[in-house]
């Protein structure tokens, strides 16, 4: 997981014979774990960035000169006069010799750590119970850097998410932590935390797959206590709304004909009339998801856009999700009901929302922002009625 970087980050350069330091000063204002957090234009080189020793893209190498122009990256939703801030896995070029600059200390230290311990000492029933709820993991000690990220996540989680969390945790399990066949059973989770499929190295994003079960256990307990059922809540219908709602505006890019229309959005329902081969309709269909396919860049990113690929795959019979391309993420057709399409949004929601993966977010705004707002509303409610407050 990336993390700000402060003055007195460590660098490294492909041609330099050295390791380098990064020198912030105080001009931002603004400081992370007591020092001058950086932005994408620390990069001065003898004012921000130290030489790397010597540079080697000369024989005999000649003393470095580091001269980066700005760093390649940034955290965009965070400006800091004016521009995103650095981030750790951010790169630079030098313009002097070519070599790539690069951060391999953020200069924060265990930042992360101390931040669970000051929240740890304020809320120590949050502690005690995330503690038992990963006794298992704690125990077997060959996962600390997952049980760190794991708190790390909980206590800084979004409202209403959090306030659900630790209202609900009590009453989940993890059954396993190594099963990568992963999935929620009646309060109970099989997850892993191992590579390939797991925790920090999950494809889908850093532990979006944890909180994706974690999710579906919390909707299962939420059910149990009656306190709100999404699949007897009207998300489905709003669900099929914003579905048809955006298929219908693809079509209208290729034809203005009502009744083309009317066929084409009719052929992507489960059970909907299909189209006749050969047809006009047939052509426009193709070019519709054809649009989805580019617009979700699914060949190059199935796992950027899985959760929206899988519910839209519910709604489409699949025709606009798994079969959308080769390693495009979704549920078979099997699987698919009215109750488990409400299901799978309510835990990809939660799952993005608590991991703060905010491109999926994102898209989970574009795509569905009927079914998003809903639940955002329905949830925030629910964690009012719980004493907590969970406004996001």
């Amino acid at each position: 997981m990336a993390e700000y970087v402060v003055n007195g980050a460590q660098l490294e350069c492909t041609l330099g014979v050295a390791p380098s330091v990064l020198t912030v000063l105080p001009q931002h204002r603004a400081q992370l774990t007591g020092e001058f957090q950086a932005n994408i234009s620390d990069c001065i080189g003898f004012v921000n960035i130290a030489p790397f020793g010597a540079c080697t893209v000369t024989s005999p190498p000649k003393p470095c000169t580091p001269a980066c122009p700005i760093w390649i990256g940034g955290k965009a939703d965070l400006l800091l006069d004016g521009l995103p801030a650095l981030l750790d896995t951010d790169t630079a070029v030098c313009a002097a010799g070519g070599g790539m600059v690069s951060i391999t200390d953020s200069g924060q230290g265990d930042a992360k750590q101390r931040l669970i311990d000051l929240y740890e000492a304020e809320h120590p029933d949050h502690k005690d119970i995330l503690d038992e709820f990963l006794k298992d993991v704690i125990a077997d000690g060959n996962y600390d850097e997952a049980v760190k990220d794991i708190k790390y996540l909980m206590y800084f989680a979004k409202e209403p998410y959090k306030t659900l969390m630790f209202e609900y945790l009590p009453n989940i399990d993890i059954a396993s932590y190594t099963d990568t066949n992963q999935r929620h059973s009646a309060g109970l989770l099989y997850i892993t935390l191992d590579p390939p499929k797991g925790g920090a190295s999950d494809p889908r994003g850093p532990y979006v797959t944890f909180f994706h079960e974690l999710g579906h256990g919390i909707d299962y307990q939420m059910t149990q206590a009656g306190v709100f059922d999404q699949s007897n809540s009207g998300l489905h219908d709003i669900l099929s709304n914003d579905t048809f709602s955006g298929i219908e505006d693809a079509t209208r890019n290729f034809t203005s004909d009502p009744a083309a229309i009317s066929a084409v959005v009719d052929s992507f329902r489960n059970g909907g009339t299909p189209i006749t081969p050969g047809s006009p309709e047939e052509a426009i269909r193709n070019m519709v998801i054809d649009e989805y396919r580019n617009n979700l860049d699914v060949v190059n990113n199935p796992t950027r856009v899985n959760q929206i690929t899988d519910i839209l795959g519910g709604y489409t019979n699949n025709d606009l999700g798994r079969n959308l391309a080769s390693g495009t993420y979704g549920h078979d057709d099997s699987y698919w009901t009215d109750t488990s399409r409400t299901k799978e949004f309510f835990a990809h929601n939660f799952s993005n929302n608590v991991t703060r993966n905010a491109e999926k977010v994102d898209l989970m705004k574009t795509y569905y922002p009927g079914g998003r707002d809903f639940l955002d509303t329905s949830l925030t409610e629910v964690a009012k009625n719980l004493g907590n407050g969970g406004s996001p």
